[in-house]
């Protein structure tokens, strides 16, 4: 079942061979946090567009993926993957807030910086 914010919620509870023991599993949420920024990038608004969103990224501590202040490991490092997922995270959150024809313009690029 999913969350107002659309996040998944998991509850389930299992019995054990005692009857007066239960385990509860709960998911609250993961780093898929509603990102909305509410504008989309267009001809006209760069400005007012990219104050919003560094603002957003700031706010969700990801911020190093558009200065390049979190490089980018080598891809035989084990702390790749972790990184490569939230660069894309990024990049998902950019798209997100483009019109279209924007979105044209950086969907090629393979990483956020």
């Amino acid at each position: 079942m999913a969350d107002d914010d659309g996040s998944a919620n998991t509850n389930k509870s299992f019995m054990s061979g005692d009857s007066n023991t239960t385990t509860q599993i709960v998911t609250l949420q993961s780093d898929t946090s509603n990102f909305s920024a509410r504008i989309k990038l267009d001809e006209n608004n760069y400005s007012l567009w990219h104050q919003i969103i560094e603002m957003k990224i700031v706010g969700q501590e990801k911020h190093g993926h558009l200065t390049g202040d979190i490089t980018q490991p080598a891809i035989t490092n084990p702390t790749f993957n972790k990184w490569r997922a939230a660069d894309c995270q990024v990049k998902s959150w950019l798209f997100d807030a483009m019109q279209p024809n924007q979105i044209k313009r950086f969907i090629r690029y393979d990483t956020t910086k």
